[in-house]
Formats: C-alpha cells, structure tokens, sequence
C-alpha cells in the first residue's frame, strides 16, 4: 500500500455506525427542501438526507434499499475529516451484526461493491473504480452523491 491509502474499518450496526474515531446513529431520513444547515447533511441526485438521525428500523436484511450505502459515505467523510485527510486511496473493512454476519456477509459484499459511483462528501470527493478503490478531493462542505 502507498502512503496515500487509507483503509477505514466500518461496523454497520443496527444501533450505531461505528469507525476507530466515530460513532453515530445508524438513521438516515430523507429532508423534502433543501436545509439551512448542512452539517451532517448528505446529497444525492438533488435531495437531502440528515444522517445520525433517528435510529432505522430494523429489517431483515441491510440490503433491501440503499440506507447502508449513504450511511458508509458518510462514516467515511466523518473519518477522514476527523484524520486530516483530504485526498486519500480508501478502502472499506467493513462489520455486520455478529448474529447475522455469516448470513448477510456475501449480500453486504455484493450491494457495496454494486453501489459504488461518483461520490461527492463533506470536504472531499470520491470517485470509485471497479476495484472498490476510492480517490478524494476537495470539495464544498457538505456530503454530497452525484
């Protein structure tokens, strides 16, 4: 690995996203307008979600829609800021619920790798290539998908 990768080790919880420096809750919530304020603000094809919101329901599989995809952008972003770094190769380790690891861990896989595309977040910009790896720039402050 070069000095510019970084890998950011990411627990999907029910309860809470959780990385080394940050932990937040596992909510995302769409907002109908655009916010006033954008701190943990992320957007994606022109609309606006608030992320650490309200804890998700669970369901019966982290892959039925994309809340855990815009969750791990901005357990990113939140690492990232929090190490300094605006421009970095990224690699996601990422965790599942042990009671549930063994069967979700090829579906998680499989939705992360398929969810991968242009990325835009708080400060920085990814764009991913087919081999997960993500290259950041900088970018206006808040998180935002395009």
């Amino acid at each position: 690995m070069d000095k510019n990768t970084v890998v950011i080790a990411i627990d999907h919880g029910w309860s809470n996203m959780k990385t080394v420096h940050e932990t937040f809750t596992s909510g995302i919530r769409e907002i109908t307008t655009e916010p006033a304020l954008l701190e943990n603000v992320l957007e994606k094809d022109g609309k606006y979600y608030k992320v650490g919101s309200e804890r998700l329901k669970v369901k019966d599989s982290k892959v039925e829609d994309e809340n855990y995809y815009l969750l791990s952008l901005a357990a990113t972003a939140k690492e990232l800021d929090r190490l300094g770094r605006r421009n970095a190769n990224v690699y996601w380790a990422v965790g599942l619920p042990l009671i549930r690891f063994g069967k979700e861990k090829e579906a998680f896989i499989k939705y992360l790798r398929a969810s991968c595309r242009r990325t835009l977040w708080n400060s920085l910009a990814s764009t991913t290539s087919t081999a997960g790896q993500q290259t950041l720039e900088n970018r206006p402050r808040h998180w935002s998908l395009r």
